[in-house]
Order: C-alpha cells, then structure tokens, then sequence
C-alpha cells in the first residue's frame, strides 16, 4: 500500500478508524498534519493493523470536541518516526512508549501532557530526537535520558521541570542541541556540557540556575546560540567566550554577572548581543574608553546590541563606537553611567532604528548629546523610539535630528505591515507611556515614540514635529519650553498621547489638535496657556480638567454652563491652585 497523506486539508468532522481491523495493511508512512481531526484517538487505536508503519505525522490539529484526545498506547513497533505536534493531546506519557526501540524521532511538544517522563524511555537506545517542549510535564531530569545516544536535538522547554540537570547528558557528545528554558531548574550547568564539542544550540534561559561559567565555554567551537538569560548566574564573564567563533547570539541578560566585559573581536559571526541587566563594569576608571566597544566594531553582522542597566558600566564612549556594523539596528546603553558624546556620525549606511534613550541611550551622556552636525548626511534616518527622558540635557530640543526620523514618517510605507504575519522587534523596553511605566516584549515594526521628557531643555518646540505624521507617543513634559504649541502638531494623525505638562509654554491651545481623533490622553497643565479649551466632538469633550490646569489658574469664567469651557487666564495677582470640578 503507498503511502496515505492527507496533510495541510481543513478537515474536522469526527475522524472513523482509518485502518479496520481486516485485512493487514502494508502501509509505512501516514501524514494527517494541518487539519482540524476530533476524535484523534479513535483513528491511531487502529494503527494496530498497520505492522509495517514507520512514520507517522499528526501534528497541527487542533482537537474541538468536548473531550480531547488522550496519548494511544498501542504503536506499531517498527516506528521510527512520531511527530505529533500542537494537537491538544492530554494525559501523561505512557510507560509503553518503551516498547518502541526503533524510534529515531519522537516529537510532542505543544500539547498538554502532564505527568512525568516514564522510566521506560531509556530502553529508546536508537532515539536521535525528542522534543516534549510546551507542556506541563513535572518532576525531576532523571538519569534515565543519559541511556540515550541522541544525535540531534532534546528539548524540554516550557514545563514544569524542577531540581538538577543531569550532569550525565555531556556524555552524550553526539548532542547538537540541549534546551531546558523556562522550567524550574536550580542547579548549576554540569561541567560536562563544555565538553560538548558538536553542541549548536545551548538554551537554559528563564529557570533558577546559578554558579559561574568556566573557562571551558570556549571549548564550545561549533556553537551558534547561547542563551542563559533570566537566571542566578554570578561571577565574571569568562574571557575564552571569544574563543567561540562560530556563535552569531549571545544572551546573558538578567543575572548577576559581575567584571569588565570581554574583547569580542573574534566573533566575526556575532549578531545579538544582550548583557543587560548585571553588575558588569566596562572601564577601571570613569575616564577610561570602554574596550568592549572598539572591539565589537569588528563584528560585521552586529545587529542588536544591549548592555542597559549595567549601573557600574562607567567609562567614555570611545569615538570609534562609530564604527560598529552596518547592520545595526538597535543599541541599548540606558542607566549605565557612560560618559562623553554621541559621534555625530554614524558608518555610511548604518540602519540604526532602535536603541533607549535615543534608544541609544543618551541616558548618561551629559551635558550636550546634540554636537553639531558638519556635513549633510544627518543619523537615525530609521529611527522610531527616541527616549532620552529623566537626564540633564539642556539646550534647544534638536531640530535638525527630529526633522531627519523617516522613520516616524508614514511608516505603513517605510515598514508595510503583511496582514497574514504581523512583524515584531525581537526584545522588550520600558517606556513612560500614557503617564506610566511599561514593559513592552514585543514591539510591531510600526511603533513609534519620543520621549524628552524630565530634563532642562528650553526654547520653542520645532515646527517641524508636526511632519511625523506617524508617531503615536509624544511627551515633552517638565522642561523649561517657551513659546505656544505649535499648529503642525494637528497634522500627527496617529497620535495617542501627548504630554506637554510642567513647562513654560504660553498662548492658546491650537484648535488643530481636535484633528487628532486617536488622542486618548492629553497633558497640558503646569503651562502659562490662556484662552478657551477647543471644543469638538472628538475626543476633547472626554478629558478631565486637569489635564489643562495651569500655574497660573486662578480665574474660571464659564460661557455656558451646559458646555465644558474652561478659560485658562493668567490673574497674577492671586496665584492660587483651584481645582474646578465641571459637570
């Protein structure tokens, strides 16, 4: 019998044994993946009559009757092959999966099976793969998987998985791959998964584990992703990391690293890079250049780069940060003490578009991150979230480099968004949104914003603002601005909130702001404004009073006492705060 596929179809009735009990069938590849099969348990009991089977594919299809289908216990015993992916199957994994000994390739994760790992899995001595990521599997790593002589990928992601991580499993050194994130393991790494000379893949992120990395890790030659992230992790990053040439991402972020950082010029190949959030320094004293800087200039296809919340970085940017890859596109330095100035420009062709406090952060780099530009070519043409909020930067608010952020420009075009795959930003920032602090993880290629927010800069806001006609969150509150709000911010259409408060701006409030039909929080208090508050249908007649309070506040005339019409007067005399309440 050939092989029976009936793959990527959109069935979903309930699914008839697909192999009665007479005659004996011959078939040894069946494909059921990409439909909407219920009742699944019913066609693989009948799998029994298929003695020759040896491949099986059920994955992607997702169970909708009332009750969900439970693992089958009766296999064919030639099996080499079970995929069986993202198919709603419950239940535990039964003991007689041992009973199995020709399986090569055993893949269930994202479903939900519960329970532990039978003991059985150790008779599976030919299994090159097995997956059970994404479930709510419990219990302990036992030593029963070190029976094993896999030769590709284990992954135990996303369970529930507590206490050590077998140190056995480095014996294995056919292993390409090794992940247990995101479970509840605490133990430290085995020394013996340094001794993994083919090992790729390496993902321990978000569990318990601690201790410090050995110089060992620089025996890892073929290894591509490391990701320790999100753990308990200590002492100095080993210097022989560098020594790992093939690796294109490196995550250490979030534990308590502690050292200078390492020389990464020998990592030709490396793409992403986070350290963030550790204890790491980056120069013996404050006026030193930071090292790891130069070196990564050396790295061409460097294209994330984050080393924010590192408070005892220290140090001088180094005037070759220049020179980092083309292919940047993010930079995070924020809440690290980094010293010096911004080089005013960029490698030709750099696409810098991310980064905090500029996202680059220009968090520490007081007093003046603005120098003068010299030639015509301005940076950050693809720039879209620029925070560079509670520092001390005085000066104008930079024209020239606002009037440059294509980015913020009609960005359906710059950054088409596909409907059927929505497009996200590979890491998370915090950013003051709306008058709070939030965390975003993932970020659509269409956000924008620009936060200046808690600083000292002065004179007029641009003009020009009114030209990013895509930015969605703007806050320029509690500076020193002088001048009224400029007409043109009526032309940001998709903007959402707008923070001007704790200035010293004057003049009425444009009636063009009642073109912004998105606007959903609005801050104009602590001002000097005069004059009426527009009146509209949009949404202007929604928000509070306090939103307009001024310094100067003293006098309230009502025109109607059926409209919300405040007049914002400037009575010196008195200067007395009054909350006015408008029913």
């Amino acid at each position: 019998m050939p092989p029976c596929s009936l793959a990527c179809n959109s069935t979903e009735t309930h699914s008839p044994a697909l192999f009665p009990p007479s005659p004996t069938y011959t078939t040894e590849r069946l494909a059921l993946w990409e439909n909407n099969l219920t009742g699944a348990n019913e066609p693989l009991s009948s799998l029994t009559n298929c003695p020759a089977l040896k491949f099986l594919e059920i994955s992607f299809n997702y169970e909708r009757a009332r009750s969900s289908p439970s693992f089958d216990r009766e296999f064919p015993d030639p099996l080499e092959v079970i995929r069986a992916t993202y198919s709603d199957i419950r239940g535990g994994i039964p003991s007689e999966i041992g009973n199995l000994t020709s399986l090569l390739n055993l893949q269930l994760s994202g479903n939900k099976l519960t329970g532990s790992i039978p003991t059985t899995i150790r008779n599976l001595e030919n299994l090159q793969v097995l997956r059970l990521g994404e479930n709510q599997l419990e219990g302990k790593i036992t030593n029963d998987l070190c029976q094993l002589r896999m030769r590709g990928d284990l992954n135990m992601s996303a369970n529930l998985f507590t206490g050590s991580i077998p140190g056995c499993l480095g014996e294995i050194q056919t292993l390409r791959s090794i992940s247990f994130a995101m479970n509840k393991m605490n133990s430290a790494i085995p020394l013996s998964f340094w001794s993994l000379k083919d090992l790729v893949y390496l993902e321990l992120q978000s569990n318990q584990l601690s201790g410090e990395l050995p110089p060992l890790i620089g025996d890892l030659k073929e290894i591509d992703i490391l990701d320790l992230s999100y753990n308990q992790f200590s002492g100095e990053i080993p210097t022989s990391i560098t020594n790992a040439s093939r690796v294109s991402i490196i995550d250490l972020s979030s534990n308590s690293f502690t050292g200078s950082i390492p020389n990464f010029c020998n990592l030709s190949q490396l793409e992403f890079l986070d350290l963030s959030k550790n204890n790491l320094t980056g120069a013996e004293s404050p006026n030193q250049e930071l090292g790891f800087l130069s070196s990564l200039s050396n790295c061409p296809n460097l294209s994330y780069l984050d080393i924010s919340n590192n408070p005892m970085m220290n140090g001088v940017l180094p005037a070759s940060f220049g020179n980092l890859s083309v292919s940047l596109v993010t930079f995070t330095a924020s809440n690290c003490s980094i010293r010096g100035f911004i080089p005013p420009i960029f490698r030709k062709g750099c696409s810098l578009n991310y980064s905090i406090s500029m996202v680059i952060s220009w968090k520490d780099f007081y007093p003046n991150p603005f120098p003068i530009v010299k030639v015509c070519r301005l940076p950050f043409p693809k720039l879209q979230v620029f925070d560079i909020s509670h520092n001390a930067f005085i000066g104008n608010l930079p024209q020239r480099y606002l009037r440059n952020f294509k980015g913020m420009m009609d960005v359906q075009e710059n950054h088409p968004v596909d409907q059927e795959r929505v497009s996200f930003y590979r890491y998370s920032l915090t950013l003051t949104v709306k008058g709070s602090d939030l965390e975003y993880e993932n970020l659509l290629t269409t956000f924008t914003t620009i936060d200046m927010s808690s600083n000292r800069f002065s004179g007029s806001i641009p003009n020009s603002i009114g030209n990013l006609n895509f930015l969605i969150y703007l806050n320029l509150s509690h500076n020193c601005l002088t001048g009224g709000i400029p007409a043109s911010l009526g032309n940001v259409a998709e903007l959402e909130s707008l923070d001007l408060s704790s200035n010293r701006l004057e003049g009425e409030i444009p009636t063009e702001l009642t073109k912004l039909t998105f606007l959903a929080v609005i801050n104009l208090s602590m001002n000097n404004l005069s004059g009426k508050i527009p009146q509209s249908k949009g949404p202007f007649s929604t928000f509070e009073n306090t939103s307009y309070a001024g310094k100067f506040l003293d006098c309230v005339d009502f025109q109607n006492e059926n409209v919300k019409s405040l007049r914002l007067l400037s009575c010196c005399k008195k200067k007395i705060m009054m909350m006015i309440m408008v029913f």
